[in-house]
């Protein structure tokens, strides 16, 4: 749950300054696309499956959008709010930047760099972010 909020966090200050987002146009989708989240790893724990909780966040996610559904055209109006890129750049200075067992545990002061200058420009993944998983030379 707490990964979940940071990841939210990180994800709308990155909407803001990279993409040029608006705060209070972006919390409703973002809200939205936790509740989708927290549901998806819900049904993870409860279906006697060993389906990863991602399966279950895409087919609740799907279905939710698709244009049958009654709740499709206010979720993809305010989750449109929130640019793609903007939520995969916590996730990828997270775990391109940490070794495996400080990933679950904090953010590092080198982590949080990687992640505003990446939100600064999004077209160049710099080089703090990917060398700790040995991705340069």
């Amino acid at each position: 749950m707490l990964a979940l909020a940071a990841v939210a966090a990180l994800t709308m200050v990155c909407n803001l300054i990279g993409y040029g987002g608006n705060l209070a146009e972006s919390i409703p989708g973002m809200v939205i696309l936790c509740f989708i989240s927290l549901l998806g790893l819900t049904a993870k724990e409860l279906l006697p499956t060993s389906l990863p909780a991602v399966t279950y966040i895409g087919v609740i996610g799907m279905l939710a959008a698709m244009p049958a559904s009654p709740i499709a055209e206010p979720i993809i109006y305010w989750t449109d709010k929130i640019d793609v890129m903007a939520s995969i750049t916590p996730i990828l200075c997270v775990r391109l930047d940490c070794p495996d067992d400080v990933i679950e545990k904090k953010l590092s002061a080198q982590n949080t760099g990687c992640f505003l200058s990446f939100a600064k420009n999004p077209r160049v993944l710099p080089k703090t972010c990917i060398a700790g998983r040995r991705l340069i030379k």
